[in-house]
């Protein structure tokens, strides 16, 4: 496909060149002549392009709404000229307003869907949002987002995507309000939105060279501002901010200095206080579990054996499981256990740690939820959701469950919340830890698989004896339960100390 560059630092025409049109295209609607606006002014893009490109799509529509199909077509390798070629639907007289691109356009002229997911390469920003209004032909497009660019410094990695997580809703349906050439956007009250968008990428991106990773986000201000980057094999690096603001039609960057660009093997973001002298640590990224011999972190927090019986996710107690098990795929990290007390203090409500469970409306203390989690191939699988010290409920307030749910109930499978894998991403990017159910392996036989928890401690009690964090249908919290070291297996979730 031919791309065509624009640069934001300049007012572009697009002019439509003289063409012939059937009698079935004109009668099918007109022809415009567009512009479009600079993102500033007073700044370059660092070089950086954006492109229009051969078949980009258009949504216009006329006085009654009536909706049409266009798509452009560049004229020459450098010209910043382009076709807009009607390529279905029929429209009439105007005033017209016209959408860009024509994947966020709904039946409405006035609602547009952010995407919680954009595609991009290295260097460039793919579909930002323009709309423009007119009574003729002559169509000014402006636009309502920001551009923000994260610039990484040369390291011997690569990038597989990245994930913006905020307190405000940064995709969904949102009404606009074009406000004389100053368009702006509002949350609808549908129940489509959240507060993650992802960038991805066809195949991992060497920064070996450095690189520019660019999406697009409402123009608002960010009091919270989450930024985590994969690496190819899943490891996060995590940026927070906070107090960002970001103002229409103008960009910003965030600079990723080398020395920064330090990802740690296996663990997650979010933070959880453990002890009153306010020691926080982060989760593995999954459960432990054994495949020939050695001994890895889960890839997905929902994984765990699937047929009962089988003993890779389940391991007797020692004093020390890290040496014991040291997972292949943990770095060099310190990777530990929770004792009895740690896990009593990170997860009780009273005289435990301080949560701040934060809503639009709302400043909650749940702590967890007794969850069901729709994985990838749409099985459902029990666990607990620990939610960190400071979390943004990232979806619809409307999907939050109701208060009883939040462990104040006895628990019952039935009757507990299900999340879909999609609603389970979006939970798992503002930094919440998904415990599965386990089950434990008693004197060689499997209990509870798929319905209960056993957890392993760092606590021994007597020389046969530790204590494991267990949550099963029937109870309404956790609590803990002495077991023979030389007769159970329990799960195995290992942490690591926040420096």
């Amino acid at each position: 496909m031919k791309k065509t560059a624009f640069y934001l630092i300049a007012l572009a025409t697009l002019s439509i060149a003289a063409v012939s049109c059937t009698k079935d295209e004109a009668a099918k609607g007109p022809q415009f002549r567009i512009s479009m606006e600079s993102a500033s002014s007073k700044t370059h893009f660092n070089g950086t392009n954006l492109y229009w490109t051969d078949g980009d799509q258009f949504a216009v529509y006329d006085a009654n709404n009536s909706r049409a199909l266009y798509s452009a077509a560049a004229e020459g390798d450098q010209a910043l000229t382009a076709t807009l070629n009607i390529m279905d639907g029929t429209i009439g007289d105007g005033p017209y307003t016209a959408i860009y691109p024509n994947s966020i356009a709904t039946a409405s002229p006035s609602v547009v869907t952010l995407p919680a997911e954009q595609a991009s390469v290295a260097g460039e920003l793919t579909g930002f949002p323009m709309m423009a209004v007119s009574d003729n032909e002559e169509l000014s497009f402006k636009n309502p987002c920001a551009i923000l660019k994260i610039h990484m410094q040369k390291s011997n990695i690569s990038i597989s995507k990245i994930q913006i997580a905020t307190d405000q809703y940064i995709n969904g349906d949102f009404t606009i309000d074009y406000n004389d050439g100053e368009p702006t956007l509002t949350r609808t009250n549908s129940t489509n939105h959240t507060k993650v968008t992802t960038l991805t990428m066809a195949n991992p991106v060497s920064i070996t060279e450095g690189a520019d990773f660019c999406l697009y986000l409402p123009a608002v201000q960010y009091g919270y501002f989450l930024l985590k980057i994969y690496d190819a094999d899943g490891n996060i690096l995590s940026k927070s901010f906070s107090g960002l603001s970001f103002g229409r039609n103008q960009y910003r960057t965030l600079n990723i200095p080398e020395s920064a660009i330090n990802f740690h093997p296996g663990d997650l973001t979010g933070e959880f206080t453990v002890n009153a002298n306010d020691a926080k640590v982060t989760f593995s990224r999954g459960n432990l579990y054994k495949n020939s011999n050695q001994y890895y972190f889960a890839s997905k927090q929902y994984l765990r054996t699937e047929s009962n019986g089988d003993q890779d996710h389940l391991f007797t107690w020692t004093s020390s499981m890290q040496t014991s098990y040291p997972p292949q795929n943990g770095g060099n990290q310190s990777w530990r256990v929770l004792s009895k007390d740690e896990w009593q203090y990170m997860m009780k409500t009273i005289g435990g740690r301080t949560v701040s469970f934060i809503t639009p409306s709302h400043t909650y203390t749940y702590h967890f939820l007794a969850a069901k989690v729709t994985k990838e191939n749409n099985s459902i699988v029990n666990g607990y959701i620990l939610f960190p010290d400071v979390f943004y409920w990232p979806l619809e307030e409307s999907k939050l469950p109701v208060a009883n749910k939040f462990g104040s109930q006895t628990l019952h499978w039935s009757n507990v919340p299900v999340f879909t894998n999609y609603e389970w991403q979006m939970l798992e990017a503002a930094g919440s830890v998904f415990l599965p159910t386990t089950g434990k392996i008693e004197l060689g036989t499997a209990r509870e698989f798929g319905s209960g928890s056993y957890y392993w401690t760092s606590t021994g009690n007597t020389s046969d004896g530790a204590y494991s964090i267990r949550f099963r249908d029937g109870a309404s919290s956790p609590y803990y339960q002495e077991g023979r070291t030389d007769q159970w297996k329990c799960a195995i979730r290992f942490v690591k100390n926040v420096q």
